[in-house]
């Protein structure tokens, strides 16, 4: 498969690369920030996770209708809810025809 092609449909449904990475960047930073204030040290994989939706929420800015953005996201937030809370696993059904 051409590369070149990879990226140019890329940034077609998501825009810049770097400007995204910019957006990463920002999110990533203000979920530091919030737990930091709120003095607690999460695990590192809560913080992966969070990372995750960071990058989730960064497409949103560009293309908010893109589904399969939405299914990572809801699955990214559920990772983050069984990593901080084991043993308490939470379960995320997402059908297709959902309406809000």
């Amino acid at each position: 498969m051409d590369h070149n092609k990879i990226v140019e449909d890329r940034n077609k449904v998501y825009g810049d690369i770097d400007e995204s990475a910019v957006a990463i960047a920002i999110l990533s930073e203000a979920f530091k920030q919030i737990g930091h204030r709120a003095k607690r040290e999460y695990e590192l994989s809560f913080r992966g996770h969070l990372t995750c939706v960071a990058y989730k929420l960064s497409r949103f800015l560009r293309n908010p209708k893109h589904e399969d953005s939405w299914v990572d996201l809801v699955n990214y937030l559920m990772f983050a809810w069984n990593s901080e809370n084991k043993g308490n696993k939470f379960k995320v059904v997402f059908e297709k025809e959902w309406e809000p």
